[in-house]
């Protein structure tokens, strides 16, 4: 199983990256949400028009595990407007930091946000939302062209701007996103939380984050 996320980054090392990405084969979705366009229709016996809500795509249907809160915003501090039971089908939406985006009526299409560990998600929706969470943490130069998950390990392909930095440079980068690629993990329930490797274009390993927490930088 292999799945990419193609993404761009701009900005110093210690910076933010701004990448455009797509989960291929992975069930969470980020937070742009594809809607249909609105609908108006003569209403029976109506001189007057009505316009039809656009309704968000949903993409997937998972059951909540316990009794859980859906609140207005993806927050603990937002407002909840409705309590779910064990066993109730929600529909996802898009994922937020965490959060599902989600429909918890399909006739009314009313919607809200939900803690992730809090639904029966799928390993591809952990590791999505997992991805989601961390990558305000992956600071760095223009250096990375692609990341996937393959063998248990999340993959990261280099650019050449790899090789103008130096060693300590590199070990804070590893170090910086391997951080914030474990934490998310763990809080996803993305078990076994992987080891990172960074991997040149040629595919030669660059550099790793183990899975106890180690930087090794080879290159």
């Amino acid at each position: 199983m292999k799945t990419a996320l193609w993404m761009r980054s701009a900005g110093r090392i210690g910076g933010t990256f701004l990448f455009v990405g797509l989960l291929a084969g992975c069930a969470a979705k980020v937070a742009d949400v594809r809607e249909e366009p609105e609908t108006t229709v003569y209403a029976p016996g109506a001189d007057t028009l009505v316009t039809t809500p656009a309704r968000p795509d949903v993409y997937g249907t998972r059951l909540v595990r316990t009794r859980a809160n859906v609140r207005t915003q993806p927050s603990t501090s937002a407002d909840v407007i409705r309590v779910l039971d064990p066993g109730a089908s929600v529909g996802l939406i898009a994922v937020h930091n965490g959060w599902f985006n989600v429909m918890v009526d399909s006739v009314s299409g009313a919607t809200g946000w939900m803690w992730g560990p809090l639904l029966n998600l799928t390993r591809e929706d952990r590791f999505g939302a997992a991805l989601d969470m961390a990558r305000p943490n992956f600071g760095a130069d223009t250096l990375f062209s692609a990341v996937f998950y393959e063998d248990n390990i999340l993959k990261v392909s280099l650019d050449l701007a790899w090789r103008d930095l130096t060693t300590a440079q590199k070990q804070e980068v590893v170090g910086q996103i391997g951080t914030a690629w474990r934490a998310a993990a763990q809080q996803m329930g993305f078990r076994p939380a992987p080891e990172i490797r960074f991997l040149s274009n040629m595919n030669y390993e660059m550099a790793r984050f183990t899975s106890k927490g180690q930087v090794v930088v080879k290159h």
